[in-house]
């Protein structure tokens, strides 16, 4: 898919507007995102902007795309493990600040994915428990988009994971 859309930017300006990821330490540990500071999280989002222009897809042979351009979405790790692999993934959670300790989620996922639902989900309280991050994350992205909306844009939401930024 997101080949289909790159494509489009030999003749369009896009913005990918996408989670930061856990951030790692040279030795590849998480950093919790609350000791992250303001300062630091601006120093990463004006670093990042240099580069635009510069960045090379990884799986193209051509040179740099000017016409893409990179814009970080910062979670709370708790918010962004919460919405994804509790919400929205089957996963066995461990992370910075685990939900809790190696138990399997499973909501969206096997739903889109035509599995039943007593088949896949193996705990029902973790829908419930996990709803207000997925909430959450899909706020967070849609005031992101909000700060870089120019009229005449198209904003492609991309799968299950934001099924609620259009609202």
């Amino acid at each position: 898919m997101i080949s289909g859309i790159r494509s489009l930017s030999s003749t369009h300006e896009q913005l990918i507007v996408g989670w930061t990821g856990d951030i790692l330490n040279p030795e590849t540990e998480p950093i919790p995102s609350s000791t992250i500071t303001p300062e630091e999280k601006a120093s990463f989002d004006d670093a990042l902007a240099a580069q635009q222009g510069n960045l090379k897809d990884p799986e193209a042979e051509e040179e740099p795309d000017t016409k893409t351009h990179y814009v970080p979405v910062w979670m709370d790790d708790k918010v962004a493990h919460g919405h994804y692999d509790g919400y929205c993934k089957q996963s066995t959670y461990t992370s910075i600040q685990p939900l809790s300790p190696l138990t399997s989620y499973a909501v969206l996922w096997p739903l889109f994915h035509y599995l039943l639902w007593q088949d896949a989900a193996t705990e029902y309280a973790s829908a419930d428990m996990h709803y207000p991050y997925y909430e959450s994350a899909n706020a967070i992205f849609s005031r992101r988009i909000t700060e870089v909306y120019r009229p005449g844009d198209l904003i492609w939401i991309h799968d299950y994971h934001l099924l609620l930024l259009p609202r």
